[in-house]
């Protein structure tokens, strides 16, 4: 199902805030979605058609170990990194995090769709320009 087709297309914001000592405080992401809805969960029932979609577009990540540590005015002890150095056409670095405790917000939509056809009309038209007409959910016999 296509609804809203080309309104809206996604845009993602995001961020991270640090202190002095490189403690990771939290984390944002606002997402402007696209609202066209390619539902994944389609089932076709009797003469019906439904689907459900859903997706966040807002969410902030408070790394809780993070301001601890900088609560108490020291670097991260479960969180190390090392700083990336070049070696010849490469960058190397390192990332050790032995507890990462986070408490993620999140806010987003659900959308479910039902489309039943009742009295919708189509027609099939063959390359020999004959032509089929049905309602949908009726059984076409060629």
């Amino acid at each position: 199902l296509h609804l809203l087709e080309g309104l809206y297309t996604q845009t993602e914001y995001s961020g991270t805030k640090e202190d002095g000592l490189r403690n990771e405080l939290f984390s944002w992401t606002l997402n402007s979605h696209d609202f066209t809805n390619y539902s994944e969960s389609v089932n076709w029932g009797g003469n019906q058609v439904t689907g459900t979609e859903a997706r966040n577009f807002a969410s902030i990540r408070f790394d809780l170990d993070g301001i601890v540590a900088h609560m108490r005015n020291q670097p991260n002890p479960v969180h190390q990194e090392l700083d990336t150095v070049p070696i010849g056409p490469l960058t190397v670095g390192a990332n050790a995090e032995l507890l990462d405790i986070d408490l993620v917000l999140s806010a987003g939509y659900r959308q479910d769709n039902f489309l039943q056809p009742g009295q919708l009309k189509g027609i099939v038209v063959f390359e020999d320009d004959s032509r089929i007409s049905f309602n949908f959910g009726d059984e076409i016999n060629v």
